[in-house]
């Protein structure tokens, strides 16, 4: 059996969370993936640096107040450890020069806002390597 895919979202965003979440479940109830989510995203990074959190996906919605929307992206891509892990951008921008500063910064793929749970689901599986097929039906 294949291990589970550890996928974490970073967002403040009821709407972006319940999305994924629903995006994720199939993926999730057929343990081929897990799934964390931070509101915060100082405590995620916190943990990810402490070694505390691992991932194969991280879905950042790049909206998130406080913060420069490329700040985590760029701490988390300097790690020569996290260098190689794909990052989703999740953003309601569709700009070409955002979306280039995005690819420069280390995304790997993007997801528009507002956006459909299949969407998401799609994406996840590309990136991840998740099949379809291997879901149960629901």
């Amino acid at each position: 059996m294949t291990k589970a895919k550890e996928i974490v979202l970073v967002s403040d965003s009821r709407a972006v969370l319940d999305k994924t979440g629903e995006a994720l479940q199939k993926m999730i109830g057929s343990k081929m993936a897990n799934y964390r989510f931070f509101i915060d995203p100082k405590k995620f990074l916190w943990e990810l640096l402490e070694g505390r959190l691992s991932y194969d996906l991280l879905i950042d919605d790049i909206d998130t107040l406080e913060r420069e929307k490329f700040e985590l992206i760029g701490i988390i891509k300097r790690e020569e450890r996290f260098f190689h892990l794909p990052i989703i951008a999740v953003s309601a921008d569709t700009s070409a020069t955002f979306k280039e500063r995005g690819r420069k910064e280390g995304v790997t793929g993007w997801v528009i806002k507002p956006f459909e749970s299949q969407c998401m689901a799609r994406i996840v599986r590309l990136t991840t390597g998740i099949s379809a097929e291997d879901a149960p039906a629901s």
